[in-house]
């Protein structure tokens, strides 16, 4: 990139034309494998879908704060190996957790996601929260929800 411009220099590569690159291609054999058919065990949340941690705490066999602080504890644990996430906001999920117990308590109706932790993309606004900007290009603090995360913010009718 030349300067503030925001203009790109082309650069000469010795770039192998693309027939040449077809013709050179070799396949690799694959052994053939059966799809796993196994199962999580019933008490590792890691592998439960979603659907079935929804139905466990509306079942209330599973508090949304036990399974907020496992998955904490997950990203804790993988993440500095792993870098899959830029911000984890552990105080916001927790607070939100105590209130999707709060709620399943008291038999509000839930939503199809209710307790269920979700991670947000950078690229998506999340109130009070660092996200990138596509048309100032640069990482802002979102003023509001997106409408993606207003929607999952919504309880259920």
């Amino acid at each position: 990139m030349t300067g503030n411009s925001g203009e790109f220099e082309e650069e000469e590569r010795d770039m192998p034309e693309a027939a040449d690159e077809v013709e050179n291609l070799t396949a690799t054999p694959v052994e053939a494998r059966p799809a796993s058919t196994a199962t999580a065990p019933d008490d590792d949340l890691s592998w439960l879908p979603a659907w079935r941690i929804r139905e466990l705490i509306g079942a209330r066999k599973l508090s949304p704060v036990e399974v907020t602080d496992h998955f904490l504890a997950r990203v804790e644990a993988l993440d500095p190996r792993l870098h899959a996430f830029r911000r984890i906001d552990a105080d916001g999920a927790r607070r939100q957790a105590r209130a999707a117990e709060a709620a399943v308590m008291s038999g509000a109706p839930l939503g199809p996601l209710h307790g269920v932790p979700v991670a947000i993309k950078e690229l998506i606004a999340v109130r009070d929260m660092p996200y990138w900007e596509p048309f100032l290009g640069q990482r802002v603090t979102a003023e509001r929800d997106s409408l993606e995360v207003e929607r999952l913010r919504v309880p259920a009718r």
